[in-house]
């Protein structure tokens, strides 16, 4: 996963949103992108990070459907940010849809990873 984030210029996450959070796929697909990042910690605006393995940044659109509450979208927009945080994105936008199918399309231009479940 880390060689991959390493070489797209965009992530597309799509999700149900669970609780404000991503469903336990997508979960997982973060949880094995922590090789983007070096071993190491280094403290960066008062808080312990893993410093970044590559030079290349990218973009992160998360699309999350599903009933969600305001709270929920509340959580699930602090959660992508501290995803962003945490994987040195560029930015991240999240997007609500009340079902997958209200997505459409989310290729944007450039190399993009797309993880979905």
């Amino acid at each position: 996963m880390g060689l991959l984030l390493a070489h797209c210029d965009h992530l597309a996450l799509v999700s149900q949103c669970l609780y404000g959070g991503y469903s336990p796929f997508v979960s997982n697909v973060l949880n094995r992108s922590i090789p983007y990042l070096l071993p190491y910690f280094s403290v960066r605006n008062g808080e312990t990070r893993h410093p970044g393995r590559y030079a290349g940044r990218f973009d992160c659109d998360v699309h999350l459907y599903g009933k969600i509450t305001a709270r929920e979208k509340e959580t699930a927009q602090k959660l992508a940010q501290r995803n962003s945080l945490n994987l040195l994105m560029r930015k991240v936008n999240v997007h609500f849809y009340d079902a997958a199918d209200d997505i459409g399309r989310i290729a944007p231009e450039g190399n993009c990873l797309r993880a979905s479940a």
